[in-house]
């Protein structure tokens, strides 16, 4: 079986008023691909399972607390450190707006809170825009089929 070597964790509030707020981190300046706004991302160290790497890397990164994820796609995108192909296991998580986020000091600088249409135009990647999209239309327009949710 072939396992993702890194995991990404897209944080929605599908509640908020007027419209469903995506959650977006900024990158530092010194931290690989500084400056870029991303979701939450991660690399899968050996001997751990996906499911671990995205409750620890949201931990991490945002200092929330998870129990379920909605297990959306895979996307394969081009790794230039290692030059090689990277495999993505994205997910996404529901929670409130309102939640204290605790950023990464040595990974994130900023985080907004931001409509579908912006995180589109902030997200520095392809693969991620077309998951945000996939995301928009199966899981916020429309009620996430159950079969996609996981115990973290």
């Amino acid at each position: 079986m072939l396992q993702p070597n890194f995991i990404a964790a897209y944080i929605v509030d599908p509640t908020s008023a007027p419209h469903p707020l995506f959650l977006l981190l900024k990158r530092a300046p010194e931290a690989y691909l500084g400056g870029i706004w991303q979701i939450v991302t991660g690399k899968v160290d050996k001997g751990h399972s996906v499911l671990e790497t995205v409750k620890k890397e949201i931990l991490e990164e945002t200092g929330l607390r998870v129990e379920n994820a909605y297990n959306v796609n895979v996307t394969l995108f081009y790794e230039k450190v290692k030059d090689q192909v990277g495999f993505s296991s994205n997910f996404l998580v529901f929670l409130d707006y309102k939640e204290k986020i605790t950023l990464s000091p040595r990974e994130h600088v900023e985080y907004c809170w931001c409509s579908f249409e912006e995180a589109f135009e902030l997200l520095a990647f392809s693969t991620q825009k077309e998951t945000l999209v996939h995301i928009n239309q199966f899981y916020i327009d429309n009620k996430p089929n159950q079969a996609s949710l996981v115990v973290l």
